[in-house]
């Protein structure tokens, strides 16, 4: 059966989709970019929560899968230099959740890994890590929606996140980028 993986931004997986030996070839533009080969479709979701739900429920109507997987970039909600350590590593998630008021609910996506919030905005000061460590040990923009519109739509998630910050002095944009070459090395996922 199709695997689907939802991404946030082209730019986070150009070295996935660039390469060959994959096998990507892009089948649209919009609603979201969709890149696919013989096993597994790409999502582009856009940045965000909304952006995330509407592509997860956009592919359930488009796509037949029962799985998907969520990859990309997140940040460590610490804010000391121990960080530097985790820079370009990827994380199972366990549990994702919200830093978002009226946004309660806790999704356990596995039983080993790292658990992971989502906010609506960048984590990029020091009270916001602190803020943002109280829910969660990664900080993201996405999954959070994506899990719960798999909840919603009885699909299972699973999300692997790749460390691009650690601190208010990262740049995250130009982490991504430097760090993005990491995503081709999950080879199982991508054929």
């Amino acid at each position: 059966m199709l695997k689907v993986v939802f991404v946030a931004a082209d730019f986070e997986v150009r070295s996935v989709i660039d390469n060959a030996e994959f096998g990507y070839v892009k089948l649209r533009n919009t609603p979201f970019q969709v890149w696919r080969n013989a096993t597994t479709a790409i999502v582009i979701t856009g940045i965000g929560l909304v952006n995330s739900a509407a592509a997860f429920h956009w592919a359930v109507g488009n796509f037949n899968f029962q799985n998907a997987i969520n990859i990309g970039a997140a940040g460590l909600c610490s804010d000391d230099d121990s960080g530097k350590n985790l820079l370009g590593n990827f994380f199972q998630i366990n549990t994702v959740k919200c830093l978002e008021p009226y946004n309660d609910r806790v999704f356990n996506l596995s039983e080993e890994g790292k658990s992971l919030v989502t906010s609506s905005r960048p984590v990029t000061t020091s009270e916001a890590r602190l803020r943002a460590s109280k829910f969660g040990e990664l900080v993201d923009m996405e999954c959070y929606a994506l899990a719960y519109a798999a909840y919603i739509c009885g699909k299972k998630l699973s999300a692997l996140k790749l460390v691009t910050d650690f601190s208010p002095d990262c740049d995250i944009h130009a982490n991504i980028l430097a760090l993005e070459h990491r995503m081709a090395d999950l080879r199982s996922i991508w054929i």
